[in-house]
């Protein structure tokens, strides 16, 4: 995620990646934001929203070729205030604006399904996926990804 890392419109950048076993790359995206996110934390909760709708995908299509996922998904986060709102069923006065759709985090986090992990900035490897980086960081990530 990039906080409105589009100077036209605001809106912020959207990016994940899921890994199997952490070596091999399944499936990445990334995307600009529908709509403006009043704070950094916003963003990231929208942007954890993409992910936990794309683990969910993953658990189904696993499910279809016979394979169960019988522990949580782990999503990787770089904001304590995003992973706080999602392990805090309680609306607060700085979240109530937040679109009721994105809760459903919380769902999947009380079912079980998936877990936010935190994980530093400097590790996180989708940067390369929503952030303007020097060529020597780009190229490290996207070799983390099993990219070309």
């Amino acid at each position: 995620f990039r906080l409105g890392s589009n100077p036209i419109d605001r809106k912020s950048t959207t990016g994940f990646v899921f890994k199997m076993y952490d070596i091999n790359t399944i499936t990445w995206n990334t995307k600009k934001q529908l709509s403006v996110a009043a704070s950094s934390t916003e963003a990231e909760y929208m942007a954890s929203y993409e992910a936990v709708k794309e683990a969910s995908w993953l658990r189904s299509l696993a499910k279809s070729i016979g394979v169960e996922i019988d522990r949580p998904i782990s999503i990787h986060e770089d904001n304590m205030g995003c992973i706080s709102i999602a392990n805090n069923p309680t609306n607060h006065k700085k979240t109530k604006h937040i679109d009721i759709k994105y809760h459903i985090i919380r769902k999947q986090i009380e079912k079980g399904l998936i877990i936010l992990k935190y994980v530093p900035t400097g590790k996180q490897l989708t940067d390369a996926l929503t952030k303007s980086l020097p060529a020597i960081k780009f190229v490290e990530l996207r070799g983390q990804m099993g990219l070309k």
